[in-house]
């Protein structure tokens, strides 16, 4: 029986080397430079149209996204949009003057990136801030705003994109904005919640 577990002990003691060679081996190896989770990244930027109905009127919001491409799919960026004029409307029988402007960050992920037409998603979560006046004002002179509103927004996107060059793309999209803020007599979640049609131009080094 002695001769057993002095035999175990040997076996083990002899045994042990090579283990922690091996649990070494594989540290080093998780740890290798070749072998790692963002095997690539980009830096992206993009000039954007988002078309709408805001307050039962035809409009645009003009924008920019920027961010990081990993791994040729994920996508991970900042947005900011904003009216480049204001929209004349009524409220309660009364003309309204608007504009509005919105930034957040945004997530998303693209299908097969490296065919010519490919598909994606996006979803944008942010700020907005909406300014009014019942005569118009100076663009984003927000200190003559009679009304204010402020709140988040939700708004996901599904795109297709054609890639025109290595460092071009078009993209175009379709996106619902969820927009949540506090119940007041001028504006309407109706007003602002519209699916809207998206279309950008997107500048990176693409491919290699």
């Amino acid at each position: 029986m002695k001769n057993i577990r002095f035999s175990i002990i040997i076996l083990f003691l002899s045994a042990y080397p090579s283990i922690l060679f091996a649990q070494q081996s594989a540290y080093r190896y998780a740890l290798d430079p070749n072998d790692t989770l963002v095997r690539d990244a980009r830096l992206y930027a993009g000039l954007l149209h988002q078309h709408q109905d805001f307050f039962q009127q035809a409009f645009s919001y003009q924008g920019i996204e920027t961010g990081l491409i990993l791994n040729k799919h994920l996508m991970l960026g900042l947005f900011g949009a904003a009216f480049v004029s204001n929209l004349s409307t009524e409220s309660q029988s009364a003309p309204l003057y608007v504009n509005i402007w919105k930034a957040g960050l945004s997530l998303g992920n693209l299908y097969k990136s490296h065919e010519v037409l490919h598909a994606g998603w996006l979803i944008h979560v942010g700020y907005f801030s909406l300014i009014g006046n019942q005569t118009n004002m100076a663009l984003f002179k927000s200190n003559e705003a009679s009304v204010r509103v402020k709140g988040l927004l939700f708004s996901p996107e599904l795109f297709a994109e054609l890639n025109l060059t290595r460092w071009m793309k078009i993209r175009t999209g379709v996106a619902y904005g969820f927009h949540s803020f506090e119940k007041n007599a001028f504006v309407e979640k109706s007003d602002l919640q519209q699916i809207s049609l998206n279309f950008g131009f997107l500048f990176s080094k693409f491919s290699d």
